[in-house]
């Protein structure tokens, strides 16, 4: 009896010793099966937060570069405007020059015309003069015959 119940027990044993074994081996392809989907969702969990983190980094640059561009299009346009009135003013500035100076350039004028008219006036009455003075030698002229002395009005106008 007793080495029946020897040999009972030492298959149940061998039982209970392979039947904790199956489980032990069930329980390590288990956290094997668990470490791998564990890998694997930790891969995954880094893929997506390195894309992620890649497109945080990407919305970042644009909004910093969208904050640049602003403060540069900020300071490009301040200097537009400062250019723009100090050219204004410039230009202010040469226009009234100009102005003086066309001032001038008439004053100028006006007084070469005027100095230009008061030498033509001499001029003129001596020229009036001399035109009546040539009609009356014509009229003389004619009224007379051409002889001694005399000269035909187509001879005056030859010399």
């Amino acid at each position: 009896n007793f080495a029946r119940e020897f040999d009972e027990r030492r298959g149940t044993e061998d039982k209970l010793t392979r039947h904790v074994q199956q489980q032990v081996e069930e329980l390590v392809n288990i956290v094997r099966e668990s470490e791998a989907k564990t890998e694997q969702d930790v891969g995954q969990a880094l893929k997506v937060l390195r894309s992620n983190l890649s497109l945080q980094m990407t919305e970042a640059s644009g909004r910093h570069l969208q904050k640049l561009e602003k403060k540069l299009s900020d300071e490009f346009n301040k200097v537009v405007e400062r250019s723009s009135a100090d050219f204004g003013e410039r230009l202010s500035k040469e226009g009234a020059e100009i102005n003086q100076r066309v001032a001038k350039i008439e004053a100028l004028l006006r007084r070469s015309t005027e100095r230009f008219t008061d030498a033509l006036d001499p001029m003129r009455a001596t020229l009036t003069d001399l035109s009546s003075r040539f009609e009356e030698v014509e009229s003389k002229a004619m009224l007379g015959q051409p002889g001694e002395g005399q000269m035909s009005p187509s001879r005056l106008k030859q010399q």
